[in-house]
């Protein structure tokens, strides 16, 4: 805003806006703090990672409680959530697939009564 504006006083600029001074330098000082702060949750991350490439973020978010600690860092899990989702760092999920037929069993197989069946309309069939 300042650079914006020279000639006019910080005070004036944020009480056209209904803000004190202390809150404009609150929010600015506040941003530099989640910033750097998302970047040492980050390095962190991605050191477990590199051991433990599938863990999944509960499990991450215990085993970097002591780290987070010593830096003065308190995160909840969605927001822990939320920031690996933002840098792509969750775990993507295997697909797995119902198996509804199983061919090889000791069990009696019948024949396909259907091969060989050509059919004309529904109801008839020759």
């Amino acid at each position: 805003m300042k650079q914006l504006h020279p000639s006019i006083g910080l005070g004036k600029l944020c009480r056209l806006f209904g803000k004190t001074r202390q809150a404009f330098y609150d929010h600015f000082w506040r941003g530099n703090d989640e910033q750097l702060q998302e970047g040492i949750i980050i390095d962190l991350v991605k050191q477990v990672r590199k051991s433990l490439p599938k863990v999944g973020t509960l499990k991450l978010i215990h085993i970097l409680k002591d780290d987070l600690a010593a830096h003065g860092i308190s995160i909840g899990r969605d927001s822990f959530f939320a920031l690996l989702k933002k840098h792509q760092l969750l775990v993507k999920r295997k697909k797995r697939y119902a198996v509804t037929t199983d061919s090889n069993h000791p069990y009696k197989k019948w024949a396909d009564m259907v091969k060989g069946l050509s059919i004309q309309t529904p109801g008839k069939y020759g």
